[in-house]
């Protein structure tokens, strides 16, 4: 799940997406929600954090065989309800959204192409124009990051100059260049043995330390440091799949 402004958002493999807000009194909650439904199955979900007023969301595709798309979505608390704001075709099958923490317009996407899963930054050129002809609007590609060792599966910003991309066997660091012209790798993790990385996630407090997903094990590596700061292992029964 992800979470917008306090709003939080699920999904499914199925052609839903789930909203719910909570509220009550003395410790118990109610909770309202509102769903969005998408022709296509999905896969990637993230909150547009660089939009500090309202509750936007992207939702992207993960279709074999049809032309998949990002729907640009907004969830409107006073009605509870969900609207498109916009449409980006991608026909590439989507895995993982990660929103611009500072600009609407941009975010990354992780992508399955003929087998090989790249990422690459867009920019949605026109989103904030009051004048909306048509709701689908086409993407800029700014770069693709350069491929990895094994399949990339997700992509996480820390503040709007750098990046972590995570592959099956490594993590790595990212410097991006004014305006996402281009990506330099400023650092590498490497975890010993032979588990695979699912998934990582950034300490919002701590930028330089970053949570990996190794099958069953969350494992902390500092970067400042150049260390693993903490281990644990076994800390599922089953594959972790998202910290």
């Amino acid at each position: 799940g992800h979470y917008g402004r306090g709003v939080p958002i699920s999904w499914t493999d199925s052609l839903s997406t789930r909203m719910s807000t909570r509220s009550g009194r003395g410790g118990r909650s109610v909770e309202d929600s509102a769903v969005y439904d998408v022709k296509y199955p999905v896969r990637a979900v993230c909150s547009v954090v660089g939009d500090h007023e309202k509750h936007k969301f992207l939702i992207g595709t993960n279709s074999l065989r049809d032309d998949n798309e990002i729907h640009y979505i907004e969830y409107h608390e006073d009605r509870r309800d969900l609207s498109c704001e916009r449409i980006f075709p991608h026909p590439q099958e989507i895995w993982h959204l990660s929103a611009s923490p500072d600009r609407m317009d941009c975010f990354f996407t992780v992508y399955n192409q003929v087998g090989s899963f790249r990422a690459a930054l867009w920019q949605a050129k026109g989103l904030e124009e009051e004048l909306v002809t048509s709701l689908t609007l086409p993407l800029t590609q700014l770069l693709v990051l350069p491929e990895h060792e094994g399949r990339i599966r997700c992509t996480h910003w820390e503040g709007s100059s750098v990046v972590y991309s995570a592959d099956e066997h490594a993590l790595h660091v990212w410097s991006l260049a004014a305006g996402g012209a281009s990506a330099k790798e400023s650092g590498k993790f490497a975890p010993e043995g032979v588990k695979t990385i699912s998934t990582i996630a950034v300490d919002s407090l701590r930028k330089q330390q970053v949570a990996i997903a190794l099958d069953t094990d969350v494992q902390i590596y500092d970067f400042r440091a150049g260390k693993v700061a903490h281990t644990i292992a076994g800390a599922h029964e089953g594959s972790v799949r998202d910290v």
